[in-house]
This record gives structure tokens, sequence and C-alpha cells, in this order.
């Protein structure tokens, strides 16, 4: 990246441990508070293309940029899925867990819907699926943001904004080949898709610009709340324009702050820089004790949200530094012979 910013890392840093922190069962009024996760994280993959020195501009090019988001997305995916899904088999069969999976199971995993409503699995998996899915837009998004205005670049993204709301309320029989495809590939990537196409601009904006996206999101978000008269969980999948709207509150409010001290201080420390480095697998070694603590395996003497969530995080990032440590040794023994 040129003119890397280091409140991007800090951002992507919050973004997962709000995610994180939804998997250990947190009340719900913590639970709704950090419901801007998924919609951050998207948008720091626009944000992070915009950053990136490498664009496709050519069919080759872009074919080749699918390959490279394919093999840092979706290959590490499939990796964990069969490291994980063999131990538990082994550990399964020895009596050492009572954790074992169906064909359905395995299916709704490696098909990356896991986690969302009505689905089997381990869970959690689906936002992969989400962030590949979007990955495949950003070319395209980015084309339009260098050719039009940044005014006509947002018109553009609002009209598809109404587009993608009339969509959601097409009725689609889910039971159906075509309607899956519907409701999981094309409203989730155009919904997400422009969250992160929106990821192109919104470092463009001034401090005053994004006062009013507070307000505008603020105003969509009340009108929104009392008609639903619910959390936003229930706009979430696919998401609506309610769930959006509570996500952008907290994202304009983070752009808003990120020239204050603490957020520059933040963003220099190292471990927000490591943790914003080893994300992805942060994510997937956080599901290892999410699963042993479900089962039974951790047990906890002050069992509350807050020492669960020390535990798994401590875990996951115990689990990464391992990880970290073989592939280095590995690549040094490979380098040195």
């Amino acid at each position: 990246m040129h003119n890397r910013d280091k409140t991007i890392d800090l951002f992507r840093v919050i973004g997962l441990l709000a995610i994180i922190l939804a998997h250990v069962s947190a009340p719900a009024v913590i639970f709704q508070l950090r419901n801007f996760d998924v919609v951050l994280m998207v948008l720091l993959t626009g944000v992070s293309y915009e950053l990136s020195t490498s664009k496709p501009k050519t069919m080759h090019q872009y074919l080749s940029y699918v390959y490279r988001r394919f093999k840092r997305l979706i290959i590490p995916t499939y990796f964990f899925l069969i490291v994980y899904f063999g131990l538990a088999n082994v550990l399964n069969h020895l009596n050492a867990i009572s954790l074992s999976y169906s064909i359905e199971d395995y299916i709704d995993s490696f098909l990356l819907l896991s986690g969302q409503p009505n689905t089997n699995g381990i869970g959690y998996v689906w936002i992969m699926r989400i962030y590949f899915l979007t990955s495949l837009l950003l070319p395209f998004a980015r084309i339009i943001s260098e050719k039009v205005s940044t005014k006509l670049y947002l018109s553009i993204l609002l009209a598809l904004l109404i587009l993608y709301t009339l969509l959601l309320n097409v009725p689609v029989n889910t039971s159906s080949i075509l309607g899956m495809l519907f409701e999981n590939i094309i409203l989730y990537m155009i919904g997400y898709g422009l969250v992160a196409a929106f990821g192109l601009v919104i470092c463009t904006f001034t401090k005053r610009e994004y006062g009013v996206g507070i307000v505008i999101a603020f105003v969509v978000f009340l009108i929104s709340a009392f008609t639903i008269k619910s959390y936003t969980q229930i706009a979430k999948y696919p998401p609506h324009i309610y769930f959006f709207s509570y996500a952008f509150i907290v994202i304009f409010l983070l752009f808003f702050f990120r020239e204050v001290q603490i957020m520059k201080w933040l963003s220099e420390q190292l471990i927000v820089r490591w943790i914003s480095q080893n994300s992805l697998w942060i994510y997937f070694m956080h599901i290892i004790p999410v699963k042993l603590y479900e089962c039974g395996i951790i047990r906890l003497r002050w069992d509350n949200f807050i020492t669960r969530y020390i535990v798994v995080l401590t875990i996951a990032f115990v689990l990464v530094f391992i990880k970290n440590a073989i592939l280095h040794y590995a690549e040094s023994k490979r380098r040195h012979g």
C-alpha cells in the first residue's frame, strides 16, 4: 500500500474484536451496540482496495486479481474447515469431545452459507463468501469512481441502494436453486458490494461531510427503528437499510474522530498492527475455543461474557502466533536447505 493510513488498521481491529464479541453470548444490549462490525469490515475492503498499488485494468489482470482473492480468502477458509472437521471427527471418535457433524453441516460450511439463519455447519464462515463476492465488484466500481465526480458516484450508489431495497421485496422461492442463488449470491453481492464501493471514496470526505453522514444515518435509523420496533439483527440476513443505517452511524463516527490523539496513538501500537495483519486467521482460530466452550471442554470458574471473551481472544492469539512460528520455521528451513 502507498500512503498507509494506520487508522484503517485500528478500524479493522475494532471490527474484528466486535465480531468475536458477538460469539461469546454477550448481553442483548452489547450485542446490538456491536452490530456495526460486519459492515465496517466490508467497507474496509473497499478502503484497502483504493489504497492498494495494484489494480486490474485488463481482463487478464482482472482474472489474475480474482485468482489472488480466491487464494487469499477461499483457500484458507477451506483449509481451516478441512483441518477443523478432521480434528473434530478424530476427537469425537476417541470420545474426547461430543461434537459430530452431518453431511448437511459439511455442505453448508463449504458453500460458505454456515452462520446465516436456517443453515447448518460450524457457523461463522458466511462472511468469507461476502468478502469474496464484494471483491469481484471493486475493480468495476473503481473504474466508475475514477471517471465521474464523487457527487455523481455517490448518486449512482444511492440509486443502486434504492434498487437493492426494491429487490429485497421481490417474492422468491428460496427452496429452489434460482431462489437460493438470488438470495445468497445476488442480494448479498449487491448489498455489501455497495458498502465496499462506498469504501473507495469514504477517505476523501471532509470532517463536515462525516458529520452530515452521521446525521443522515441517525435519521434513517430512527425512522427504521420506530417502524420495525426490533433490534437491527432482524434486518441482517440479507442486509436491509435498517441494519446499514446503524452501522454507518458508528462508521461515520469512527472516521469523524480518526484524527484525535487517542486514535492516532492506538493506531501506532504494534499489537494493533499485528492483529490487523493477522485478522483473517485470528477470526478462524477464535472458532476453536468458542466450539470447545460450547461442548463443555473449556469450563470457566467465573463464567460470564467478559471472561469468555478474554479466553477466546487469548487462545485465538496464541494459536495464530504458533501457526506463524511454524510457517516461519518451515520457510527458514526451505531457504537454507
